[in-house]
């Protein structure tokens, strides 16, 4: 994947990851954002952090992750103040089960609160097995999301 340098200059970028075995190519995607320019934080669910420990993508985007265990209201470092930060959310990889939360409204990870509280257009880049994302429930919950300001990157 090549972006070109300075696509995303000033842009900033909350990239979420989720419990997916696909988890650790999230970390070569926030290098790419930040090779072209993007500012980018991190937040991460509970699974995600079996699959790839925080610090990798706090040493990449230099920027402390937030997760489920260091929300703080004394100062800007949560959900509600990241997704007013944020000028894009993508969610890489996004799980099937996160899928069907975020269809249904559930916010009972940092990641999904994030998600329910950014206004923009999110971007969702699913990675499950074939049999889970070609399931109808999951499909359903992606025509859901289409109307809700989400977009399925293939």
């Amino acid at each position: 994947m090549l972006i070109p340098e300075h696509l995303l200059s000033g842009k900033k970028i909350l990239l979420g990851v989720t419990g997916s075995i696909a988890a650790y190519k999230s970390l070569e995607l926030l290098r790419l954002f930040i090779k072209a320019g993007a500012e980018v934080r991190v937040v991460m669910t509970p699974s995600a952090k079996k699959f790839v420990a925080p610090l990798s993508f706090e040493a990449l985007s230099r920027n402390r992750v937030l997760d489920d265990t260091n929300e703080s209201w004394a100062d800007d470092f949560n959900h509600i103040k990241i997704a007013q930060w944020a000028d894009l959310l993508v969610i890489a990889p996004v799980t099937a089960n996160t899928i069907a939360k975020l269809a249904n409204g559930i916010a009972d990870t940092i990641l999904t609160q994030c998600a329910l509280a950014y206004p923009g257009i999110k971007l969702l880049a699913p990675s499950a097995n074939t049999n889970m994302i070609q399931n109808p429930m999951i499909q359903a919950s992606q025509k859901m999301l289409a109307i809700a300001n989400y977009e399925i990157i293939a």
